[in-house]
């Protein structure tokens, strides 16, 4: 009977894998160390690493309860980055206009001007929110 060839990991999974193994292989090892001067022994053997590994599953896990990626900022798990940029803008130039219309030396057409800009950004964070919704947020 023939064995099929397992398929090759992707290069971002396998540099993944391999980032993943190194954090529990240095976990395990400092656990190793532990026990390893816990029982006064000269070096570390086979033995110590066992019951290291023994006592870092039941704490740690493994798969997806064991490693997470990092976490993004709140803000940008909530808005997507075009969405959020324009929000920014949009209220800048918001703010302009509207500090031009109403300030003391009143210039309308500058303040109308700044407004528009604001309606622009507004018209992309619509833009933004309905292509994020549409692909789907990762």
């Amino acid at each position: 009977m023939e064995e099929k060839a397992m398929p090759a990991l992707s290069k971002p999974l396998s540099d993944e894998f391999d980032r993943y193994l190194q954090i529990m292989k240095e976990d395990i090892t400092k656990e190793a160390c532990r026990i390893a001067s816990k029982d006064n022994a000269q070096g570390i053997s086979f033995l110590h690493l066992a019951n290291a590994v023994k006592e870092y599953v039941p704490k740690h896990g493994f798969g997806e309860t064991a490693y997470r990626r990092p976490r993004s900022p709140w803000l940008l798990s909530v808005f997507s980055p075009p969405t959020l940029i324009s929000m920014i803008l949009a209220v800048v130039f918001g703010a302009f206009g509207l500090w031009a219309i109403l300030g003391s030396q009143s210039d309308k057409i500058s303040g109308e001007g700044y407004l528009d800009i604001a309606k622009i950004f507004a018209g992309a964070i619509v833009g933004a929110s309905t292509a994020t919704a549409l692909r789907g947020k990762d």
